[in-house]
């Protein structure tokens, strides 16, 4: 999940350190405000020694003549504040990442399956089952425009509504992250009107609130979408969650904020744990940073540091047939009771 801020800093109030006077000047402004905003957003900053990093960025940049020769000092940073969730971007590319430990639930994940699932091109699915029970297949989403981005999951439910759908199954399982906005536009017919969920800060300070309106998302007083709410249930209904290993992220942005909604149970597997709310910050040079500052809160207060749970746990297999897939027979099951 990503916050958009603009970043320009002052940077020649910092303290002078070995090889930045080498730095290019554009460069130099770009390192410098990347630790500066680490060291006053970053969710892990209160357990980082930032003389050190300062000190340890600037050796590795070194005589660096374009972005991309400072890849060794951003990475640097990532690791020293120990966010697998962090990155810098370059020209809407990947440029660093936290390469640390895994957690050993995340050692289990498949990376063909990771691969294929993050690669974008999982279609949204949507489809009638037994039972009265629509089906939405919820994958990762771009950034863009977030109502023409949720218009299809909307259609999807009115289609299913008209055909008789009166609960639900949301299989989150495909879902590699991206833009949480068109997510929960999509299905916020289904999670209700009221507040769905947010994220707290280290210090237990509310970072963000995430509402629904009249079917709209509102992230804090921003309203990511505005959309006609034609076909709202006419009560809450019953709905299923799937999750798996490969829920990250924005997917897992979705599950939180259907955690402690009435008549709603979690089937399949733990998600992947990356539970961070993320900011999306425009450095000097050309560069993007974005950086973990704040933990998924579900709508009742509870966080989570780490993997969002099941209720009835079910092995996932990609591309199973229904007759062979565990976690949605058991969804149906539930579902029918």
């Amino acid at each position: 999940m990503k916050k958009i801020r603009t970043l320009l800093l002052l940077t020649f109030f910092l303290p002078p350190v070995f090889g930045a006077a080498q730095l290019p000047d554009s460069l130099k402004a770009c390192l410098d405000s990347a630790i500066l905003h680490a060291q006053y957003i970053s969710l892990y900053r209160n357990s980082v020694n930032w003389n050190e990093v300062r000190e340890g960025a600037h050796w590795r940049a070194g005589f660096s003549e374009t972005v991309l020769d400072m890849r060794p000092a951003l990475q640097y940073i990532l690791e020293a504040i120990h966010d697998p969730h962090a990155r810098f971007f370059f020209q809407n590319r990947p440029i660093a990442w936290y390469q640390g430990e895994p957690t050993p639930y995340q050692k289990s994940i498949d990376p063909k399956v990771w691969g294929a699932i993050q690669s974008g091109r999982q279609p949204f699915q949507s489809a009638m089952l037994p039972g009265q029970t629509g089906y939405l297949r919820i994958v990762g989403m771009p950034m863009g425009d977030n109502a023409q981005l949720a218009a299809p999951i909307r259609s999807a439910i009115c289609s299913l509504q008209t055909l008789g759908a009166r609960r639900w199954i949301v299989d989150l399982r495909y879902n590699g992250g991206g833009n949480m906005f068109p997510m929960l536009a999509g299905v916020a017919d289904l999670l209700g009107d009221g507040e769905v969920g947010g994220s707290f800060d280290n210090d237990g300070h509310r970072f963000s609130t995430w509402t629904i309106k009249d079917g709209d998302v509102y992230y804090n007083d921003f309203l990511s979408a505005d959309l006609e709410n034609q076909c709202p249930p006419a009560e809450a209904p019953k709905v299923a969650v799937l999750t798996s290993r490969y829920t990250v992220s924005s997917g897992e942005v979705v599950a939180v904020a259907f955690k402690g909604r009435p008549n709603t149970r979690f089937f399949g597997e733990p998600t992947a744990g990356f539970t961070t709310e993320t900011d999306w910050t425009v450095l000097p040079a050309g560069v993007t940073m974005s950086i973990a500052m704040s933990y998924y809160a579900d709508r009742e207060g509870r966080l989570y540091k780490d993997s969002i749970p099941v209720d009835e746990p079910a092995e996932f297999v990609p591309d199973a047939e229904v007759e062979q897939d565990e976690a949605l027979k058991k969804a149906l099951k539930w579902l029918e009771k």
